[in-house]
């Protein structure tokens, strides 16, 4: 009888203690590796395909390039040479994330379709 007052008590402890689970933005190794797939399209038949993974969810398309190791000039928040095509007077580079043109301060989120055109002003 005191073994059953006794283990009531310590079940009750576990079984409680294993079902308070908490969430994280940062799970550590555990979290889900997220795939970026970047596209450079310098013309129709002129493109670069570039694959990076990363346990972040969002990134900065500055950063993206960085850790994709894609050479790249940026001068007042715009690209002006991207994978050795440099911004002309009449062409220049634009930023598309799921098919919609974006600016260099927005982030990323991973598993997205990132597209980078070279296109006429």
């Amino acid at each position: 009888m005191k073994k059953n007052l006794f283990l009531i008590p310590l079940l009750s402890l576990i079984f409680l203690t294993g079902c308070t689970v908490y969430s994280s933005d940062n799970p550590g190794l555990f979290s889900k590796k997220r795939t970026y797939k970047i596209e450079i399209i310098k013309s129709i038949v002129n493109t670069n395909s570039f694959q990076y993974e990363s346990k972040e969810r969002e990134l900065l398309p500055t950063d993206l390039l960085d850790k994709a190791q894609i050479q790249y000039e940026k001068n007042n928040n715009k690209i002006t040479k991207l994978d050795g095509v440099i911004t002309t007077a009449s062409k220049q580079w634009n930023l598309y994330v799921n098919d919609q043109k974006t600016d260099l301060s927005t982030t990323i989120p991973g598993d997205s379709k990132i597209e980078w055109r070279y296109e006429i002003k």
